[in-house]
């Protein structure tokens, strides 16, 4: 599997609509000169868990085996691991979409200290980079993708699912400011009830650090990050990799 000029050759990608990567085999499907392409293959920009999106009926059981044999080739998991983990999705959404609120009362609930504002703003950022397609729901095929990048993915996949967290606006950059927010966000969990002069110098040494990691990343001088540089840039340095 691999693309060619911006497009996914798995997938036969249709140029009508962007995005960072193909959104189901997770490749980097980017070029020096085009667009990010969005894989708009029809059995799967319509379906959730191999069922239409509008049926919220069960898949039958050949739909769910195809769907469980695409995930074993494209994951990073081992067919019996996704078969666990579709009944354990199955069990907490059975109309087959995680719901942001969902996701976010379950990370909230799950790390106990600190603040419940934060922990809440924190946790739509990485459900947002689970929801591929930006709909508000996650479906399976999205959630094991997700969990294969953070758990199990190379580098190269483990930045591309940051940068998604990272793009607080989806628009395929990321500036200081967002990238501020997300890591000033992380560090105020990781130091519940910090007085509120930590936090400032805290907030000034990562300025300090986003002006350097911008210094080195940002090639055209644009102030904003785009996914290759992003990804090429953290790829090389691997000091940088540590902290983002």
């Amino acid at each position: 599997m691999g693309c060619s000029v911006g497009i996914c050759r798995e997938h036969k990608v249709r140029e009508t609509r962007t995005a960072l990567t193909c959104q189901y085999c997770n490749t980097y499907c980017g070029n020096d000169s085009g667009p990010y392409v969005a894989c708009l293959a029809s059995n799967h920009d319509t379906q959730v868990w191999g069922w239409p999106r509008r049926a919220r009926t069960r898949p039958s059981k050949q739909q769910r085996d195809r769907l469980i044999s695409d995930l074993t080739r494209t994951t990073n998991f081992r067919e019996s691991e996704i078969k666990h983990l579709y009944k354990l999705f199955q069990k907490d959404c059975p109309n087959g979409l995680l719901k942001e609120q969902q996701f976010v009362k379950f990370y909230v609930d799950f790390f106990r200290t600190g603040c419940r504002e934060k922990k809440s703003a924190l946790a739509k950022r990485i459900f947002r980079a689970f929801d591929h397609d930006a709909t508000g729901t996650v479906d399976f095929r999205e959630y094991v993708c997700g969990m294969s990048a953070l758990l199990r993915g190379s580098k190269v996949e483990k930045l591309k699912w940051a940068f998604r967290m990272y793009d607080l606006d989806g628009n395929g950059e990321v500036t200081k400011r967002e990238l501020l927010n997300v890591l000033m966000l992380m560090n105020e969990l990781r130091n519940p009830g910090a007085p509120e002069e930590e936090t400032r110098q805290m907030e000034a040494q990562q300025e300090e650090l986003i002006t350097g990691i911008f210094n080195s990343l940002d090639i055209d001088h644009d102030g904003k990050l785009q996914l290759k540089e992003f990804v090429e840039g953290v790829r090389s340095n691997p000091q940088l990799f540590k902290i983002l």
